[in-house]
C-alpha cells in the first residue's frame, strides 16, 4: 500500500491505489477468517472430545461431528484448502485438502519442533503454504493442534482476479 501511494506522487492513476487497497482488504479478510475458524474450533466441545480420544478408530469416528462444526464455520471460504487437526498422541485427521500423510507428518514435526503459534509458512510436497496454527488446551494441558493452510497459488489467483487491467501486473 505504501508503494502504491508513492506511485500516485509520480502521476500514476488512482486505479493502482484502489486495486492495492482492495487486495490488502481481501487478504486481511481471508486471514482473519482463518483465525476466526481456528478460535471457534478451539472453543468447541466436540473438537476437545475428538482430540482427547486416544483410540484410533474412535478418533476417526468422532471426526464426523468435528466435520459438521468445520462446515458450519467455514462456509464458502475457498481460502481454507487444508484443515488438519492432530492430538498429542500423534493421531491426525485431514478434514480438507490433499496433502499426503508424509506431508502432514512433516508439517506436524515443523509445528512441534518450533512450537509455532499463529501464522506459518512452509513447503510440503513441493507446494508453498501459508496458514494459521492454533494449539488447543483442556484444563491448561495441551491436547492438540489445528492447522489451516492455503496454497500460495490461491493467493496469486486472488491477485489475478482483482487486476483486470491488462497494464497492471502484480
Amino acid at each position: 500500500l505504501f508503494y502504491a501511494k508513492n506511485i500516485l506522487e509520480y502521476g500514476w492513476s488512482r486505479t493502482v491505489l484502489e486495486v492495492s487497497e482492495q487486495i490488502i482488504s481481501e487478504l486481511n479478510h481471508s486471514f482473519l477468517k482463518l483465525e476466526e475458524v481456528s478460535f471457534a474450533l478451539l472453543k468447541d466441545e466436540n473438537v476437545c472430545d475428538f482430540l482427547l480420544e486416544e483410540n484410533p478408530i474412535a478418533f476417526v469416528n468422532k471426526a464426523a461431528e468435528v466435520e459438521k462444526v468445520i462446515d458450519s464455520l467455514s462456509g464458502n471460504a475457498s481460502f481454507m484448502d487444508n484443515i488438519v487437526l492432530y492430538n498429542e498422541q500423534g493421531l491426525f485427521y485431514r478434514f480438507s485438502g490433499n496433502i499426503g500423510n508424509t506431508g502432514v507428518r512433516k508439517m506436524m514435526s515443523i509445528v512441534e519442533k518450533d512450537k509455532i503459534a499463529s501464522h506459518i509458512q512452509l513447503q510440503l510436497d513441493s507446494v508453498n503454504y501459508i496458514g494459521y496454527v492454533t494449539a488447543i488446551y483442556d484444563h491448561n494441558e495441551r491436547i492438540g493442534t489445528i492447522v489451516i493452510l492455503t496454497d500460495e497459488n490461491d493467493i496469486y489467483r486472488m491477485f489475478e482476479q482483482m487486476t483486470e487491467n491488462k497494464d497492471m501486473k502484480m
